[in-house]
């Protein structure tokens, strides 16, 4: 399991990457999905899931600014947040203080987590069964707020609970040390 401090009073309390990354995935299509949230009907991310194969499949298309410093030696990626806060209710979203992934947005907190789970994937020590689930590039524009953070998540496997009124309850499935 890659361990990850949640933020103190934040939206996102999963204690492992994997599966913060399916949460803030099924959030976002709750927001997506939700007229007052999202008044333009944008559509972002896209998945599916196998209950034969227990996995989740998603492609994630997410508007950023992509900056570099003034040494041109590190890159930036703040993402867009598309989502409004309706008047009078709580912000969907909120990092929390003193957690592994403190992006301001729920987009931004995405982004972050696939970075990292995607980095974990290619250390050998972290990645002991060689998976490979995910893959993403940033598509640079030409003009400012014009990159897009593009990934596919391709059969990250889930925990799968049935609980006993009917319901399920389903996780990213740890399978990173």
């Amino acid at each position: 399991m890659a361990i990850k401090t949640p933020g103190s009073n934040g939206t996102d309390q999963t204690t492992s990457i994997e599966a913060g990354t399916i949460h803030l995935i099924r959030l976002i299509q709750s927001l997506e999905a939700d007229p007052t949230r999202n008044p333009s009907g944008i559509n972002n991310i896209t998945s599916s899931v196998s209950e034969d194969n227990r996995s989740l499949s998603a492609s994630i298309n997410l508007p950023c600014n992509l900056t570099i410093s003034s040494d041109r030696a590190t890159y930036q990626i703040q993402s867009i947040d598309y989502f409004t806060q309706p008047q009078g209710q709580a912000s969907a979203y909120t990092p929390g203080t003193d957690g592994t992934f403190r992006g301001a947005t729920i987009q931004q907190a995405l982004i972050q987590h696939i970075i990292a789970q995607r980095n974990l994937e290619l250390d050998s020590t972290k990645n002991p069964t060689n998976a490979n689930y995910i893959d993403y590039q940033i598509t640079a524009g030409t003009t400012a707020n014009n990159s897009i953070f593009n990934a596919t998540l391709t059969g990250l496997p889930l925990d799968t609970t049935n609980n006993s009124n009917g319901t399920q309850t389903t996780s990213g499935k740890s399978y990173l040390l």
